[in-house]
This record gives C-alpha cells, sequence and structure tokens, in this order.
C-alpha cells in the first residue's frame, strides 16, 4: 500500500520543493502553495514537466534572513522582552531597521530547554517587552 502525504492546513510561507529532469538537466525549485497538490501544478506550468519528487511542506520562520546581515549596528538601547516563552535582552538595532540581537536569560513557563544556538535577530514586532 503506497503512503500518501499528509494533509496540510492552509498556512502562510508553506513551501515545497519540487524537482524533474528536463533536457538531461536537474530543475528544482521551491514553491509556496497552500498544498501538495496545488505546489504540483504550480511547477507544472512553470516548468511544463511533472515534478518527479516533491518534498515538504516546509515553513519558514519567523523573523529575518540570518544570513543577510553581515554588518549589524547596535543602538546601544536595551530592554527586557519575552520571545517564543523565553525571557530575552534585546539589544534593538539600528540596522537592519526595526530589529532587535537577542541575548536569552531563561525560560518564563519553567521547562529545563537549551536556548537555540547561533545569533538570533528578530522583528521587533516578535518581542513583548516587560
Amino acid at each position: 500500500m503506497r503512503k500518501m502525504p499528509r494533509p496540510v492546513k492552509q498556512k502562510k510561507n508553506t513551501f515545497f520543493v519540487c524537482s524533474a529532469i528536463k533536457h538531461s538537466q536537474l530543475v528544482v525549485r521551491t514553491i509556496e502553495a497552500g498544498n501538495f497538490s496545488v505546489a504540483r501544478k504550480l511547477f507544472e506550468e512553470s516548468e511544463s514537466i511533472k515534478p518527479g519528487i516533491i518534498t515538504g511542506p516546509f515553513f519558514k520562520k519567523r523573523g529575518f534572513d540570518q544570513e543577510c546581515f553581515e554588518d549589524l549596528k547596535f543602538s546601544g538601547i536595551s530592554k527586557r522582552a519575552i520571545f517564543e516563552d523565553w525571557e530575552v535582552t534585546a539589544q534593538i538595532l539600528i540596522e537592519p531597521e526595526n530589529a532587535a540581537y537577542l541575548f536569552f536569560k531563561k525560560r518564563i513557563d519553567g521547562k529545563n530547554e537549551q536556548p537555540p544556538d547561533g545569533h538570533v535577530i528578530v522583528d521587533i514586532q516578535n518581542l513583548r517587552f516587560i
């Protein structure tokens, strides 16, 4: 019995990766679509070939693309805030605009989890200031 993909609720930023071989070349596209069949249809329309493999759904993280910020300019203003059940110290940035660099302190719900790895830069709208 063949397994079928799990149904996905309609969400923003739902992505599927479709791939096929066209004229001896591998064609891979990331397509934003609500479900599996819509992604297949969009790939067929854009590439005029049926996809051989479709993987997904994938969801983009909230916030900014971390690789696009090489030069950060700090304003010198820091505020306490809550971000995704974490108490954080948010260093407000001048560049990029309306963004903050986060330092994680502790969980507000008491769970014993490790803070996220790497540099975390988020949109100020995703923070709840204390």
